[in-house]
């Protein structure tokens, strides 16, 4: 039997699970030992951990700044996928529903209930704190747009705080929030002991959480205030003069206590009776607390309990350590017990928050859990800064005294009994009596009894693993729990998870031995009747384990949890004034989304003019104006090495070499030779600056695949920074006469993309006319090549210097020409730009026939539609509405870069509709099929990428020499002017075609030729279609398909155009970022540092893989997850490589994180790079030393003495 007579068993509430995380301690015991040991959690906060407050005025040098903080560990963490909650979702979630969420969870653990197989409904009554997070949230517009307000409403919204755990965990028992300030936990326990008195439920889980951040902002100190003026909070102390605010959670799980005797719960304690009431207007101010109100709960309280003041031993104050608060609460406390007896300090006041600081909505929830654990181990944990009791209090004629040394909770006649008060702002009262519980004897275990089996489980195997690991630790540490108790702890009151571990064990066994039972790999023989359970629940069959151990008199016990995940989900607040990192703006007016090409003339500054101690590498053509350009500045003092262009590689002198051209083994041998002399300070690649001119397979070989296998090559072969310049002749038409060469272009796709994925290959293109003066141009080569500018895209013409810009090109909103029943073919037709596109035919003319090509099976667009999905489905729907509209559209299979092909199209086009009045070129390949590191770049990926831009392009210039044709539009993208991580053949092609649009404009009279350097697109449910840009902000700035139509026709509408660039941010800002070196330095420098503070510097994964999930905004990434599935883009990869090379002193290549795109793998290749350099420098070192040298060091590793060489 216990304490219990039959009429105050129905009308108690038995505690029979808890949690919570408070300041300093991450678990409900690790909060009892600080207490015990009379431990302050309020920290300082060093000037380093400082995190400015966005709605604070916060002066951390001002004179009454106050640097302490009460703060939770981990409170950016969480498990999302526990919860089934996606990163995102999880990421715009207030803290205090996330904590909310873990901390019910691991109370219901506690409580060994199992909410899926538990017979009743269960509710919950919980309250938070005024979410701070929003703001942090609402400061990320990008993220705003893309989820909307109301979603991320749901995760900060407190009134969800209870529901969203009645959904996660199906409780369907009453659901509802409270909300009274600094006393809502309590009042949330005396809602939801109120509702099992009222069988509205058979469980009921009553909590709190308050978590604001930021949480190391500190505070300025006011006179008068609530705040101490020096971080120390000193509850019933004639110095108290103010609380520091904290933040913290916790859950109990309530059931009333027959229900918890006869289901054998392991009962912390009964909670006897509540009472909450309100001050009214009895008091000085709203704020103020009143001594009647509080006396008059406390008096409820007692009266609900059916039990006297003089029985209460203990009391746990609201105690906030206010001059004013603490002499109220006591007189009030007085008021209430002298109904009941006139006895003089016997009973203990104390008040948690000088330890935890005062915890807002959570604060009675720290002090009732406190109270409960002082019940259960019959301890009094101290009053900590109490060095002289307040006067004030008069303490010495009231019942109370401040015990102020860990003692023994002295036992009465009857069971220790405590009162919990919690006191809000706006006078909301609360007091509960709680009384220990003492548990009836129960019959010992038959030393002989049969083994039980402790069927454990979890998601996945590691997390099995580990809490097999944590249950063992904790059981070692606590021998009075039994094997027993634990099996049928887990068997009836554990969620069941898919894998599975049923371990067998002796009934009695305990402590160390069954800690090491748990843990062994090999389980001893058990009974047939044993194994066969444990095997048949591990296959997925459900045992009926309340009938199993039935025999046994087992107990629900206290012991560790699931290991819940602690990944990052966090947002930090955006400042305005973030610099490099503030997302480039999307322009309102479509007038100003369109730009030109431009080139500016520049001063030329003079630099050094000393030539270089080391030589340059230049690339040549013998008897061609590259060796002109060689020979003048030789000349002119500086040394050079010449690599000219032959059939296999040869050495000739020191100072001349010959490569194959097309063989990219040759410019390794090349780069292995020059790394073993002195090296080189610049390389000059000028094979196609040509005074003849130059054929489209001499452009592809000497110019961009050269040039391709040289980068390769340096990067395999070579460490540190290399300056590397393209020399090219008349590329661009900078003054309006030049003549462009297409192929020749292609190596911008090198110089755009290459020094953004390697960060020090450091590329620029010099644009030549080979017709100048080449003594103009040397002095003003070597002049550029020793001052390293800023720009990466430089033309001579005359001995000017002239730079790329863009500029602004508005276009108004007029009219193309209107055509009656006009003919236009659209190359990669179907997919969204091409059917966008052909709608907005179809809208300007009605009459108008489309063709829409596509290099793929279109049998499904004639009926054959049997094997269709979600794209070929999205498809299929544009076409059916425009059909429906009466649109005279055709789907026609024709490869773009095929001969034959696309001359069969054009004579049929022809031979059936008698014209073709214009043409769209969109064929393609984009996506992550573009997207390659140029390390791993081959011919036979660049070809691919070639086939329809290259040579597709081409040979539609040719089949249309001499067909009459409105105009060609060109279908480019942004990548030939802001690069992009992975599209070094992609780029290279768009600058061919833009190239090629410049030069046929320029001698065309009948035809217009314009490329389009087009900003992204979206296509169908809102994903961003084109990969060119670079950086976090293109979804936003992408154009819709109606934007695509407005654009179309506003360029349409002027034919002398033959580049035009649509970019709705602005273009200049984006080639700054993108074009320059400063720029590129600027974004690879705006890593947060707070990411490394604390963090030791050699504990790599940890600092790289906090780096990849902040820069991701993606907790969830583990260590070894694919960084690009995780949704990392070109900004984030180049951040993240830039950083490490800072960081950890090492030259890691931005190809490693394309080959193996893993947090693991990065640290793989920065260990390895580490440990081939520490080689290297042994192996120098020995080579170095002499024979005597050699001889003591071979002796010392024979002794084994200690020895750096011993580890290689």
């Amino acid at each position: 039997m216990n304490q219990f007579e039959n009429a105050n068993l129905a009308n108690s509430i038995a505690i029979v699970g808890m949690a919570g995380e408070f300041p300093g301690a991450d678990s409900v015991e690790a909060f009892w030992q600080n207490l015990v040991a009379g431990t302050c959690s309020i920290e300082p906060i060093s000037a380093d951990e400082i995190t400015p407050d966005p709605f604070k005025k916060i002066d951390p040098t001002a004179k009454n700044f106050v640097p302490v903080a009460a703060r939770l560990r981990s409170v950016e963490e969480f498990d999302a996928d526990f919860f089934d909650f996606s990163a995102r979702e999880a990421e715009v979630m207030d803290p205090q529903h996330r904590r909310f969420l873990m901390c019910a969870w691991r109370a219901l653990e506690d409580a060994a209930i199992d909410t899926e197989r538990f017979a009743g409904a269960i509710g919950v009554v919980a309250g938070g704190t005024m979410s701070r997070y929003l703001m942090n949230c609402l400061s990320h517009q990008e993220i705003v747009d893309a989820i909307g307000f109301d979603a991320m409403g749901i995760g900060n919204n407190l009134d969800f705080l209870p529901t969203m755990l009645s959904y996660k965990l199906n409780l369907q028992g009453p659901s509802y929030s409270v909300q009274t300030a600094c006393s809502t936990s309590l009042v949330a326990v005396h809602l939801a002991c109120q509702m099992l008195l009222n069988h509205e439920a058979e469980l009921a889980l009553a909590g709190a959480v308050c978590v604001t951040v930021p949480q190391d902002s500190g505070y300025l100190y006011q006179e008068g205030g609530i705040v101490s003026p020096d971080g120390v909070c000193r509850t019933f102390d004639q110095a108290a003069n103010g609380t520091v605010f904290g933040n913290g959670v916790g859950v109990v799980v309530l059931q009333r206590l027959e229900d918890a005797i006869a289901q054998k719960h392991n009962i912390h304690a009964v909670i006897l009776g509540s009472a909450v009431n309100n001050d009214g207007h009895q008091k000085v101010g709203f704020t103020a607390p009143s001594v009647d109100g509080q006396s008059r709960a406390i008096v409820e309280s007692l009266a609900v309990s059916g039990v006297t003041a003089d029985t209460i031993t203990l009391v746990e104050a609201h105690g906030t350590g206010t001059r004013m608060g603490d002499p109220i609460e006591v007189a009030a406390l007085t008021n209430a017990f002298r109904n009941d007896c006139a006895a003089k300090q016997y009973c203990a006041l104390s008040s948690v928050k000088p330890n935890v600081g005062h915890l807002d909505a959570a604060a009675g929830m720290a002090g009732l859990i406190k109270t409960v654990m002082s019940l259960k181990h019959q301890v009094l944990p101290p009053s900590i800064h109490v060095d002289k009791v307040n006067p004030d209090l008069k303490i010495e004629d009231t019942p109370f005294y401040i015990n102020r040394e860990l003692a023994p909770w002295p036992s009465p006649e009857g069971p220790r009994r405590a009162g919990v008060s919690s006191l809000g702002i706006g006078g909301t009262n609360a007091h509960i009596i709680v009384e220990e519980w003492c548990d009836s004897p129960r019959s010992a275990l038959d030393q002989q009894a049969n083994d039980v089996v402790l069927p454990l489980s979890a998601k996945t195997e590691p997390t099995l693993s580990a809490l097999r690991k944590t249950l063992a630790d904790y059981l070692s540490k606590h021998p009075e729990i039994c094997a027993a108790d634990v099996a049928f702890t887990f068997a009836v009151g554990r969620r069941f998870f898919e894998h599975r571990q049923a371990l067998t064990l002796p009934a009695n066994l305990c402590g160390e031995a069954l800690a090491q039972r748990i843990m062994a790999n090999e389980q001893p023989e058990t009974s047939a009747g044993q194994k066969d359970i444990g095997v048949l629940w591990q296959q997925g069959a459900v045992v009926d384990w309340q009938g199993y151990y039935q025999a046994l008199d087992c107990r629900r016990v206290s012991v560790p949890g699931y290991p819940l995940a602690q990944n990052r989900y966090w947002l930090d607040y955006r400042f305005p004034e973030n610099g490099a990192t503030t997302l480039v703006t999307r322009q309102v007016e479509t007038a100003d989304w369109f730009w030109q090409h431009s080139w500016r003339r520049q001063l030329i500054t003079a630099s050094q003019t000393a030539a270089d101690a080391l030589p340059w590498l230049i690339f040549v053509q013998e008897g061609e104006a590259s060796e002109w350009l060689a020979d003048g500045i030789e000349q002119r003092g500086q040394p050079l090495i010449r690599v000219y262009a032959g059939d296999t590689f040869s050495q000739q002198s020191a100072k001349r070499y010959v490569v194959a051209v097309e063989e990219p083994a040759s410019y390794l041998q090349l780069i292995e030779h020059l790394s073993v002399s002195e090296g080189v300070s610049h390389i000059l690649h000028g094979w196609l600056f040509s005074s003849k001119p130059v054929s489209s397979q001499h452009a592809l070989a000497q110019g961009f695949y050269s040039g391709l296998s040289l980068l390769k090559a340096l990067a395999a072969k070579t460490t540190g920074q290399q300056q590397v310049w393209w020399i090219t002749d008349s590329v661009f038409q900078v003054l309006g006469h030049e003549t462009p060469v297409p192929y020749s272009a292609l190596i911008n796709g090198l110089n755009r993309v290459v020094t953004q994925e390697s960060g020090r290959l450091i590329c620029r293109q010099l644009d030549l006319c080979s017709g100048d003066d080449i003594a103009l141009a040397v002095p003003a080569i070597i002049n550029e090549v020793n001052r390293q500018s800023n720009e990466t895209l430089i033309a001579f013409r005359a001995g000017q210097r002239w730079v790329f810009a863009a500029e602004p090109l508005p276009l108004a909103p007029v009219s193309a020409s209107q055509t009656q029943a006009g003919v236009y073919i659209i190359t990669g037709g179907l997919g969204q730009f091409g059917l966008a596109t052909a709608s907005y035919f179809i809208e300007r003319d009605p009459q108008a026939r489309v063709i829409l090509t596509s290099r793929a099976d279109v049998g499904l667009y004639h009926g054959q539609r049997a094997a269709q999905g979600d794209i070929e489905t999205t498809r299929l729907a544009a076409l059916e509405a425009l059909w429906r509209k009466g649109a005279q559209v055709d789907v026609v299979q024709t490869d773009a870069g095929d001969e034959h092909q696309v001359n069969a199209l054009l004579e049929q086009t022809i031979a059936r509709y008698g014209k073709v009045t214009g043409l769209v070129h969109a064929a393609g390949l984009i996506g992550e099929q573009t997207h390659i590191s140029f390390i791993e770049s081959d011919r036979e990926h660049c070809e691919r990428i070639f086939r329809a831009k290259v040579q597709g392009t081409q040979i539609l210039i040719d089949a249309l020499k001499d067909i009459p044709i409105q105009f060609v539009m060109f279908v480019s993208s942004l990548s030939p002017l802001l690069g992009g991580l992975g599209l070094t053949a992609y780029a290279a092609a768009n600058s061919f075609m833009d190239s090629c649009a410049t030069r046929l404009n320029r001698e065309s009279q009948d035809k217009h030729w314009v490329s389009v350097n087009w900003e992204g697109w979206i296509r169908q449910g809102g994903v961003s279609a084109d990969y060119d840009e670079l950086g976090k902000t293109f979804q936003q700035l992408s154009l819709s398909d109606t934007e695509i139509r407005l654009c179309f026709e506003r360029i349409l509408a002027h034919p002398a155009l033959s580049n035009v660039v649509v970019s709705t941010g602005s273009l200049t800002e984006r080639l700054q970022r993108w074009s320059t070196i400063a720029g590129m330095a600027e974004i690879t420098g705006t890593i947060d540092e707070s990411l490394t503070l604390g963090t030791r510097r050699d504990d790599k994964a940890t600092v790289i893989l906090d780096m990849a999930r902040q820069l991701l905004g993606n907790p969830a990434l583990g260590p070894d997850d694919d960084l690009f599935k995780f949704g990392a883009d070109s900004l984030t990869a180049i951040q993240l490589i830039a950083r490490i090379r800072d960081l950890f002193k090492v030259d890691l290549p931005m190809q490693t994180l394309f080959d193996r795109p893993t947090v693991t793998s990065l640290v793989c290749s920065i260990s390895a790079k580490d440990e081939d350099d520490e080689l290297a420098d042994l192996v120098a070192e020995l080579e170095a030393m002499d024979d005597e040298e050699v001889r003591k060091l071979s002796q010392q590793i024979k002794d084994g003495k200690p020895s750096r060489w011993i580890e290689i």
